[in-house]
């Protein structure tokens, strides 16, 4: 209920994100969408939009496309039977 609240200022996503670059330094902040990758990919499926969020997330956070990459890589080790067939499939409207 909180996060869906637009007048609450202290829920800013780009403050957010700034707080956690001013706070963390980039090997941190890569653990970080480290630990999100593995949200993502929990269920077993690698979804379009959650990929593309991190993806967005990461340029905000200053780590680097071969950074996540490499990043996404290992973490998809630990996901033998990861099911990719939704990873490059925008959404329907």
């Amino acid at each position: 209920e909180q996060a869906m609240d637009n007048s609450r200022n202290d829920l800013r996503f780009d403050k957010i994100v700034k707080q956690i670059e001013a706070s963390y330094p980039l090997e941190e902040r890569t653990k970080i969408l480290a630990k999100l990758w593995s949200i993502a990919i929990a269920d077993g499926d690698i979804d379009f939009l959650e990929e593309q969020y991190i993806n967005r997330l990461s340029g905000l956070l200053g780590v680097s496309a071969n950074a996540l990459s490499a990043m996404k890589a290992e973490q998809e080790k630990l996901f033998p039977n990861l099911n990719q067939n939704n990873r490059y499939r925008e959404p329907s409207a």
